[in-house]
């Protein structure tokens, strides 16, 4: 008779006792699993049949060897019960959770729970976090206040040098997420410059800010900004809207960070970012809504989207986050089973370009591959994304942003309401610290002046946690 299965090591030796002969062979370790598994669903199945205490020692025995293949020993194991046992108890009062209902507890009452974390902003930062903190999460700004932080801010030295970088026409630096080769800083750079002054919280009707839209929506003074050096990328300026290839995508977004994301020129890009989420919300894999030519004689031949075709990227994401004309509870529901699903089928190595006639470029940090909650080691956590994902109202329907909040409300409560984080090495750390320096597209979202003082970093990561915190917990609120 054959069975296939796998078997307690003693079972040849009392079959050889019966006079008959056990044809065995060793399995390997990847082998050896997948047939523990086999193993735990047989015994319990079995133990569901008739009830029997002796099945659950058999399924007990499984369970031991599952954790030792796993590098588990039973006394490691049994000391997670116990401590599982101790935080959340064990099941011997007969308990059923029927419902969970929410209090909807308003987010000035919950932001309570981060006042030392508050005052010790209040008390360590510089203007800028000062004026987000009281303007955008606690609404208690007085004129006075308001004016002398905004004055404050006026005098940092980036502010300064990108109000340096303004042209006549009301147009900022150069190009937008151009090459650095024609630029004195990073702050020469359009997108740059745009990113800093929404990072700053410059209010909307600036003069910097209303003529830098101004001159955004203006296909002259694009064409005179980008004819010299990028004229080919200004003519196919409209390619790529759907995933994140083409200029207007960071144009669009320029103005959704600066205030301006609600104003009709802007609307048809908002709808196409919610689109681009619906389109991996019931994917299996990122192969369903990529092509791939293997006879491409290329170095890196990587699966391809055309630019019509949709795909999310950082730039669908911050669009989405900075502006409102899209939120309904319906279009909040599918963001979330989007990102849920993103998360769930996309990997780690995935790769991906677009296809312009026969060039093939890189999109605008394509969502290919999963999202993470926050780790205070840093790594590979992307502190603004998480942001900008609670920014959507989506709360705790996405279990990356849940697992994020608990483990911000667990290192401020371990460190006195001080978010700290901790790197294997000092370059992790130095490479981390230059995050936050440039308001770059893919740097950190930056607000202190000198990250050289040693509360700069702390205050930065504290606003980033208080401020994730409010939208995590505005965003578990009724629509």
């Amino acid at each position: 008779m054959k069975y296939n299965k796998l078997i307690r090591d003693k079972i040849p030796e009392i079959i050889a006792k019966n006079g008959q002969t056990a044809c065995v062979r060793k399995l390997t370790d990847d082998e050896y699993l997948v047939k523990l598994d086999e193993k735990l669903d047989e015994e319990l199945a079995e133990y569901h049949a008739d009830g029997n205490v002796e099945e659950l020692a058999d399924l007990l025995e499984v369970i031991y060897a599952v954790a030792l293949a796993r590098g588990c020993t039973a006394d490691e194991l049994d000391r997670i019960r116990r401590k599982k046992a101790e935080k959340r108890g064990i099941f011997v009062e007969k308990l059923l959770l029927e419902e969970v209902r929410e209090r909807n507890i308003p987010v000035e009452e919950n932001l309570k729970s981060c006042s030392k974390s508050i005052n010790y902003l209040l008390k360590n930062a510089g203007p800028v976090i000062k004026y987000r903190l009281k303007k955008e999460l606690l609404g208690g700004i007085t004129p006075d206040e308001e004016a002398a932080l905004l004055d404050e801010i006026q005098n940092m030295p980036s502010y300064k040098l990108v109000e340096s970088y303004v042209k006549p026409n009301g147009y900022i630096g150069i190009g937008a997420h151009s090459p650095d080769r024609f630029m004195e800083t990073r702050f020469q750079d359009g997108e740059t410059a745009a990113r800093l002054l929404s990072n700053y919280a410059i209010p909307k009707d600036w003069p910097i800010v209303a003529n830098f839209v101004s001159a955004m929506r203006s296909d002259d003074i694009l064409y005179e900004e980008f004819c010299a050096r990028e004229l080919e990328r200004f003519e196919k300026r409209n390619l790529g809207l759907n995933c994140g290839g083409g200029l207007m995508v960071i144009l669009y977004t320029m103005q959704a960070l600066l205030g301006y994301g609600d104003d009709r020129e802007v609307l048809p890009f908002q709808s196409i970012s919610l689109k681009a989420f619906v389109a991996v919300k019931d994917i299996s894999s990122l192969a369903d809504i990529t092509k791939f030519n293997p006879n491409l004689k290329r170095k890196y031949n990587y699966p391809y989207v055309e630019p019509d075709d949709f795909l999310p990227c950082q730039y669908h994401l911050e669009t989405l986050a900075h502006t409102n004309s899209w939120r309904t509870e319906a279009n909040v529901a599918m963001l979330a089973d989007a990102i849920n699903n993103l998360n769930a089928v996309m990997r780690d190595d995935n790769e991906v370009s677009i296809k312009v006639g026969s060039r093939y470029i890189g999109p605008g940090w394509a969502y290919i591959r999963p999202f993470y909650p926050f780790s205070p080691t840093g790594m590979p956590t992307r502190l603004k994304e998480l942001t900008h994902l609670a920014m959507l109202g989506v709360g705790e329907n996405v279990p990356i942003l849940r697992e994020t909040a608990d483990a911000i409300l667990e290192n401020l409560a371990e460190n006195d309401g001080v978010l700290k984080m901790t790197f294997e090495t000092p370059y992790q750390k130095k490479a981390f610290v230059e995050g936050f320096k440039y308001s770059t597209p893919y740097a950190e979202i930056g607000l202190e002046a000198d990250y050289r003082k040693p509360d700069v970093l702390r205050c930065n990561l504290t606003f980033w946690a208080v401020q994730f915190l409010y939208y995590y917990w505005k965003g578990k609120l009724p629509c």
